[in-house]
């Protein structure tokens, strides 16, 4: 790797020094402590070596540097650009659809799903003025007819199958899940393509809830947190709300909760078609990175330096401390 500071106040000319440069050499072994040399400005290459004797003269050299703007290249040589291509396609379609038609497929199976289950809670609300089945405690407060007026029997799911707090399968979203699956069926039938991104969203919210999220990063801070995964045309595919701590997916190793959220959302993709995910550092992990390479899925992410093992990142106040450094 070669480095060229140029003068933009000149003409740009094209970098002419990026041969290969020995592994013993004095650029190979720079440190965050080292000293570096400033050539004249009759020469706009910037060499990376220790001072020498020649200190004075370069110390004038280097004032008259730093009140030009300089523009940093990188030159990298001996590697290959090599993006691997999508062997996944587009399915193509006579008539393009409408955002109403989405739409159109979503209620299709929300709306019986919503009538059957509000039946059901109506019955089994009934139960307590029933003779047979009657309780006094409900029965003698209110009568039927006022319940059924001020209660509201939108119903999702079964409150039967409904598993106590503590209890071994408990899903603090009983109530909706059956909306998350369906829902996320749909969105999952819709076509991919080459690029996606997997993030987290705050669903703002500030009532009474346990699974209320505070992150003072996001612009809506309070509310329900969900991990997103999105296609580059602006299309939902995937979806997980937080509801405690994530377990791992089916069948894949487990590689610490951020991880577990990005192989739980991408677990459906097919394998070996090298599709290209994007995501941040908080979801980036090396034990994630090798699970996402053996399923043939190329990533781009930023990552945080706790969690390389074995590898001291210089903090960001030692970084701002020189002009050009890097690691």
């Amino acid at each position: 790797m070669a480095f060229k500071a140029t003068d933009i106040s000149q003409e740009l000319r094209p970098i002419t020094n990026c041969d290969n440069i020995p592994n013993d050499s004095e650029d190979s072994n720079l440190s965050e402590t080292s000293d570096f040399e400033f050539l004249s400005t009759q020469n706009n290459d910037l060499d990376f070596n220790e001072t020498d004797e020649s200190e004075e003269e370069n110390i004038n050299n280097e004032k008259e540097i730093v009140r030009r703007k300089m523009v940093w290249k990188i030159c990298l040589t001996n590697l290959p650009l090599i993006i691997p291509k999508w062997k996944g396609e587009i399915p193509t379609v006579d008539k393009v659809k409408k955002p109403m038609d989405y739409f159109n497929i979503y209620l299709n199976e929300l709306i019986p799903l919503i009538v059957y289950e509000s039946n059901l809670y109506v019955i089994q609300s009934r139960l307590y003025w029933a003779t047979n089945t009657r309780q006094a405690k409900v029965a003698d407060v209110m009568t039927l007819n006022r319940w059924e007026q001020i209660k509201s029997f939108i119903h999702i799911n079964d409150n039967d199958k409904f598993i106590p707090l503590g209890s071994e399968g408990h899903d603090p979203l009983h109530k909706i899940r059956p909306l998350i699956t369906l829902t996320n069926n749909i969105l999952k039938s819709l076509s991919i393509g080459e690029n996606i991104c997997v993030d987290e969203q705050i669903i703002p919210y500030k009532g009474m809830s346990r699974l209320k999220q505070y992150n003072p990063q996001k612009p809506q801070k309070w509310g329900y947190k969900a991990f997103l995964l999105c296609g580059d045309d602006g299309l939902l595919h995937n979806f997980e709300v937080y509801s405690g701590k994530i377990l791992p997916a089916e069948g894949l190793p487990d590689v610490g909760a951020s991880g577990n959220a990005v192989l739980r959302l991408f677990s459906y993709i097919p394998q070996q078609i090298n599709y290209k995910l994007f995501f941040d550092n908080w979801l980036c992990s090396p034990n994630l990175l090798v699970v996402l390479a053996q399923r043939g899925i190329f990533f781009v992410a930023t990552v945080r330096g706790n969690r390389l093992p074995n590898i001291n990142f210089p903090t960001d106040k030692e970084l701002k401390k020189r002009r050009g450094f890097f690691v």
